[in-house]
């Protein structure tokens, strides 16, 4: 069904961006590369080493700041948190 969905996904950008089929598959690669378009087929996340990278990062900075070896202020612009202490 995945094949079915994502065939029928190229066929409607072919036919709304004036493409052809190849056009198409080479336009939701790009999107694909750009990190602009996404496939998760029933939970199995097919950019599944940057979806891993940003996990484990988040993850490891969530856990530094619970043992406050990252100290943060409101100080950046727009009130993020500015790391303020080294490891």
């Amino acid at each position: 069904m995945a094949q079915d969905v994502s065939r029928t996904v190229q066929e409607i950008i072919a036919a709304q961006g004036s493409l052809s089929l190849s056009e198409a598959a080479t336009y939701i690669a790009k999107l694909k590369d750009d990190n602009r378009y996404h496939e998760d087929i029933f939970g199995i996340t097919l950019r599944t080493r940057e979806v891993t990278t940003k996990v484990r990062s988040t993850s490891f900075t969530c856990w530094q700041q619970s043992k406050g070896v990252i100290g943060t202020s409101k100080g950046g612009p727009g009130g993020e948190a500015v790391h303020t202490q080294g490891l």
